[in-house]
């Protein structure tokens, strides 16, 4: 990683190193407070407030925190590759890395080159993950690791377990098109929590969240649930067994422990990543939401 530097922006919950940068996404809440994520304000104080009816939104990093860390890199004469949350998820996220990247690029001969990573939280950890592996083991001209990484994160599946859906229907992003929208959005919240109703949101293709599927289960039992529909006997050779990824927003009642366990039990992958959920999903999450993200093996 000598002459290159691995950024992204907080919202793709990176793994945090000594020798990589993390831009922190703002968070926003009702009373017109501004916070950088992951600095000025944590998981646990989101949730805590949420309790009290503080509501938060999140915005895309500020366009001089991009360029100060893209300057100060290039100057050092290195290329920045810049892992963005998905452009489904935060389309100004992209856009200002992007907007930043071509002027330096215009001022320096060392370059920045964006990755639109369509996914983010879990799956941006793995992302992150693979990138920063190609980055310390690999050969590869900087040309050539930017089109396998565009490759590898097409490989990306990602689930979240919310047992709460409340906060992901505020966030605007659902873009589900079905009857189970329909069903879930005419089921409140505090009914569905009365009769044990728990939610997977998977990422699409394009990088866009949906709403997959619901099901009945405890707290306790939700992830736990997810989990084993996504990997058990039947589906596990049609994932890559190189990594997983998996995290929490606030280890209340889920046991990721449990969750590690059961992975590793297959014996088949080599690797379990697992790490906190940042701040951009707790505005609009809840204690227990989990995410889980894997490699799909290329056909």
């Amino acid at each position: 990683m000598d002459k290159i530097v691995l950024t992204t922006d907080s919202a793709m919950c990176a793994i945090k190193r000594n020798d990589s940068i993390i831009i922190p996404t703002q968070i926003i809440d009702n009373q017109g407070n501004s916070y950088c994520d992951n600095i000025d304000i944590s998981n646990r104080k989101i949730l805590e407030d949420m309790k009290k009816g503080i509501i938060y939104k999140t915005s895309s990093p500020l366009l001089g925190d991009f360029e100060t860390t893209f300057r100060s890199i290039l100057e050092d004469g290195k290329d920045v590759i810049h892992l963005s949350v998905g452009s489904s998820i935060s389309q100004g996220s992209v856009n200002g890395a992007n907007l930043i990247a071509n002027q330096l690029n215009e001022e320096y001969n060392n370059k920045v080159y964006v990755i639109d990573s369509l996914t983010g939280a879990t799956g941006g950890t793995l992302l992150y993950e693979l990138a920063y592996q190609e980055l310390s083991n690999s050969n590869l001209k900087v040309n050539e690791l930017i089109e396998k990484l565009n490759k590898l994160k097409e490989q990306i599946k990602t689930a979240f377990y919310v047992p709460n859906i409340e906060g992901y229907i505020r966030s605007g992003r659902d873009t589900t098109r079905s009857n189970l929208k329909n069903t879930v959005l005419s089921t409140t919240s505090r009914i569905a929590k009365m009769a044990g109703i728990k939610f997977r949101v998977d990422v699409n293709k394009e990088g866009k969240l949906f709403l997959k599927n619901f099901f009945r289960a405890t707290e306790e039992k939700g992830m736990e649930k997810m989990v084993m529909d996504i990997v058990n006997e039947k589906t596990i050779e049609t994932f890559d067994k190189s990594i997983v990824s998996i995290g929490s927003l606030y280890k209340d009642k889920v046991d990721l422990e449990k969750i590690k366990k059961y992975l590793l039990s297959f014996k088949y992958f080599e690797k379990i990543v697992e790490n906190d959920i940042g701040s951009v999903i707790a505005a609009y999450g809840c204690n227990d939401l989990c995410g889980i993200a894997l490699m799909k093996k290329l056909h």
